[in-house]
């Protein structure tokens, strides 16, 4: 998808947060989705999956531990298995440390991680990749600024102060994944009406996460839907795939 609309607002905001925006983040929470495939006007119940954080600590460093973990149903299992778990490790001011993903796709079994180093300006980020019964992947990666990864980039959405926000405003990040880091942006849909698994509608914040594809073209990699409320709930997040879009969608929180 395209980025929506001429950017006629286009903020360039920071990647830091401010100590309003640290109180969003915090260990101790646990939501619970409902997670659906769809395809055209088809859309399938096919798991659950959670996310949660936790406090720990990290090269000597407090942190906490934000943890998404996927399982497909019994029936999707009886013809694909799926079970995903993805823990990164951040400071309470959202600086990634470090991440893990173990994922189980079908026959295909990989694992991969990084740890991110911070000098100055520049973060340098150590990847690897490796998949069951296949060759092992490394990578090195110097930016300057913030790094993010696949989970904590939706918790950047969520501790920004999005009630300013007008529709259009975009956040640059950098996003790591596999053994490379790519420019994303996270565009700000405005306030739309969000549903979770159990009918409940509720007013949500929408940020888009876009990449490029091999033309250059925006396309979208994920969508987030932010509870407009003071918890900032990710109410559901949309991720697309090679063949459609999955979706979590919020069940209870803890």
């Amino acid at each position: 998808m395209g980025a929506a609309g001429a950017f006629l607002a286009v903020l360039l905001l920071s990647g830091f947060c401010s100590a309003a925006e640290r109180a969003l983040l915090s260990p101790g929470e646990s939501f619970d989705y409902g997670l659906y495939f769809h395809k055209g006007p088809l859309s399938i119940p096919a798991g659950e999956a959670r996310l949660s954080t936790s406090a720990t600590t990290c090269r000597g460093r407090s942190a906490i531990a934000l943890q998404m973990e996927v399982k497909a149903s019994s029936i999707i299992e009886s013809f694909y298995h799926l079970r995903t778990s993805f823990t990164s490790v951040v400071t309470p001011g959202l600086q990634s440390l470090g991440y893990v993903k173990r994922a189980e796709e079908g026959n295909r079994v990989y694992t991969e991680s990084a740890t991110f180093d911070y000098r100055g300006e520049n973060c340098a980020v150590e990847s690897r990749r490796s998949i069951r019964g296949g060759k092992v992947q490394t990578g090195r990666t110097v930016r300057k600024g913030r790094v993010y990864d696949l989970v904590n980039v939706c918790f950047f959405a969520r501790v920004r102060d999005l009630d300013r926000l007008s529709r259009g405003a975009y956040f640059p990040v950098a996003v790591a994944s596999g053994v490379s880091v790519r420019d994303r942006r996270l565009v700000y849909h405005g306030v739309q009406m969000g549903e979770t698994a159990e009918g409940t509608r509720m007013p949500c914040h929408v940020l888009v996460l876009l990449a490029k594809d091999e033309k250059k073209r925006d396309v979208e990699s994920a969508r987030f839907w932010i509870s407009r409320d003071a918890r900032r709930m990710p109410v559901r997040i949309d991720m697309v795939l090679k063949f459609g879009t999955a979706s979590v969608c919020l069940k209870r929180t803890r």
